[in-house]
């Protein structure tokens, strides 16, 4: 399924080679898409609905916001180290999270899932959002060589265990400031660890001049770091703030992101590149030539509460031309949702991945359960007043445990259906794929059966 934007908004100041390709490209699959250069950045390019209540009003502005798109350059951010794509992320209180590293290049996504958490991310703006400057010469990969060395820095010094949590999120960014302020051009070739040594008087310097006590020691450590244990590999996620491949047919940033990941010198630094997708638009993944560094993980739903998303039938299918292709695939069932036979409904998924997918293949790497969550301000501030069939979901079934950020299903309902899917899945494919659980704290991994570690 390839999607195009109805409405196309391009902001002041965007000339660049990707701008015009995507321009390009919206015109050839929708030719009467209404494009608009915008003289500031406050316009949006779509009639704004008028006449009707809160709701109903929340509910058809978002659905233009998904039928439009914004092109513009993206800022540096001084809270994620001065820099524009990448930041470390974070999870919630300690849920058991791989090390990993945000790669925007886009905001939100055309699909419209009902329960989507970036309602609350961009709710200020929920409008589809690609970079203009993303693919600049050199830009993209300086960003993911600094926050990698300052991840790297900060594992020296500190065992993760679970997840990096708020305080290790923000050394790190600390790190990676002062490391962008000392460091300019980088190449492919140079590994993480000749950048340091080529930079670590100026960085030395920028570490005695700061006032932050949490980056002392940093400072006391810097003649021990040497960057050669990468047995901790670090993600580069590109699907998080967005739908990693559901606007590649008009950037084609898959193609840009798999040639800087592709290369030796990133894998031997230990940083890998995730592609995390509900989409089934793969065709200019399957022109390429992948490597064992890149990955793609794909999200596999059931119909309810989702718009403009491909069946779960058609993802397996995309799957399986990956897999062939070359590609190390992941099945991500999440969020799932709670149904008087949730196992019933989700184990039909598995046995056609099953029956369609080389689960003998070392490229079927992985299948991961979660179940829908909310954030308070989301559910509360969002959600309610737009999908009120979501709303009474939510009131009928979830709730919020103490010392928890989310809403969220019983935990001994969540247990059992986890074991449930366990069982089926070891029934189907054996000991042939790894069995995740997303988004939990380690004591429901350990209740469930399934390593963390």
């Amino acid at each position: 399924m390839k999607l195009y934007p109805k409405y196309v908004g391009v902001y002041p100041g965007v000339k660049s080679k990707l701008c015009d390709k995507i321009i390009k490209n919206i015109q050839a699959g929708n030719p009467e898409a209404e494009i608009k250069y915008f003289k500031d950045t406050k316009g949006i390019p779509f009639p704004l609905p008028k006449g009707h209540t809160r709701g109903e009003k929340s509910r058809l502005y978002r659905e233009l916001c998904k039928d439009s798109l914004i092109i513009r350059n993206k800022q540096r951010d001084e809270n994620y180290g001065n820099l524009c794509f990448v930041h470390v992320f974070v999870s919630v209180n300690t849920v058991v999270e791989s090390l990993k590293i945000i790669i925007g290049g886009e905001n939100e996504c055309p699909m419209n899932c009902n329960f989507c958490y970036l309602q609350g991310s961009f709710d200020q703006q929920p409008i589809p959002t690609v970079f203009a400057n993303f693919q600049d010469e050199g830009l993209l990969l300086r960003e993911i060589k600094i926050s990698l060395m300052a991840l790297r820095l900060y594992l020296h010094l500190n065992n993760v265990t679970v997840n990096i949590g708020r305080d290790g999120q923000n050394v790190v960014h600390k790190l990676s400031g002062l490391l962008n302020s000392v460091i300019g051009e980088v190449s492919a070739e140079e590994s993480v660890k000749n950048i340091f040594t080529k930079h670590k008087e100026k960085f030395k310097k920028e570490l005695k001049s700061s006032r932050l006590r949490l980056l002392k020691p940093f400072l006391e450590n810097i003649d021990n770091f040497t960057f050669e244990d990468t047995s901790r590999k670090i993600q580069f996620n590109c699907g998080e703030i967005n739908d990693a491949l559901c606007y590649d047919h008009l950037n084609e940033n898959g193609e840009f992101l798999i040639n800087i990941f592709s290369h030796e010198v990133m894998k031997n630094d230990g940083a890998y590149l995730m592609f995390r997708t509900k989409s089934d638009n793969v065709d200019n993944l399957l022109k390429l030539n992948p490597n064992d560094n890149v990955k793609v993980s794909l999200t596999i739903t059931t119909d309810a509460f989702v718009q403009k998303v491909p069946t779960a039938s058609d993802r397996i299918n995309a799957a399986t031309k990956l897999i062939e292709k070359g590609y190390a695939v992941g099945f991500n069932f999440d969020p799932m949702i709670l149904y008087p036979d949730t196992v019933k409904i989700y184990s039909r998924f598995l046995v056609e991945i099953h029956e369609k997918v080389d689960y003998a293949s070392d490229k079927f790497q992985s299948i991961t359960f979660g179940f829908l969550r909310f954030g308070v301000t989301n559910i509360k501030g969002n959600i309610k007043f737009k999908y009120p069939g979501l709303y009474g979901h939510f009131e009928r079934n979830m709730i919020k445990e103490k010392g928890d950020e989310k809403y969220r299903y019983h935990r001994d309902k969540r247990i059992e259906i986890y074991k449930g899917m366990v069982a089926k899945t070891k029934e189907l494919f054996g000991d042939n794929v790894k069995i995740k659980i997303s988004t939990e704290d380690p004591d429901i991994w350990d209740a469930v059966g399934v390593g963390y570690s």
